[in-house]
């Protein structure tokens, strides 16, 4: 189990940093789409539903890929694909950009949780608790996310 864990924790610690991009993403997005660009909450709100409905089809998107190819490969083309997003961002925050790449920011986190179960799946053979540990692993980052709103 402990060789298992050793395994498994950079996957851990990239799901705990995954989710905590998305959950973060949601009050700090809705106070800088109001407070910086002007957009009134039901814009907002239309533009975080995007980033949700983007998040559900990055991980199916994130499945099937990972059926089809190496699901380590997919996951690292996933990965940098959300450094140069936020890299992106960083230069591209106006009116028209932001949405854009808060929108493709959803569709590749949507896709990394997706993967980052695949790989549990692939190293659990062994053993099944490491799902609950990854389960466990995310979900701080949720309730931890709700005590700083």
């Amino acid at each position: 189990m402990r060789k298992l864990i050793r395994q498994l924790w950079p996957l851990l610690m990239l799901g705990f940093l995954i989710n905590t991009a998305y959950s973060v993403m949601w009050p700090l997005t809705t106070i800088y789409l109001h407070n910086q660009l002007r957009l009134n909450l039901v814009v907002s709100g239309l533009i975080l539903a995007a980033y949700s409905g983007c998040n559900v089809l990055g991980g199916y998107l994130g499945g099937v890929l990972a059926d089809r190819y190496s699901a380590k490969r997919v996951g690292e083309v996933m990965l940098l694909g959300l450094l140069v997003d936020a890299a992106v961002g960083i230069f591209y925050n106006g009116l028209i950009a932001y949405p854009i790449v808060l929108v493709i920011f959803g569709l590749l986190t949507g896709g990394m949780l997706t993967l980052i179960s695949a790989l549990t799946a692939q190293l659990s053979h062994a053993d099944s608790r490491l799902f609950n540990l990854l389960y466990i692993f995310i979900n701080l980052t949720r309730s931890a996310s709700y005590v700083t709103i």
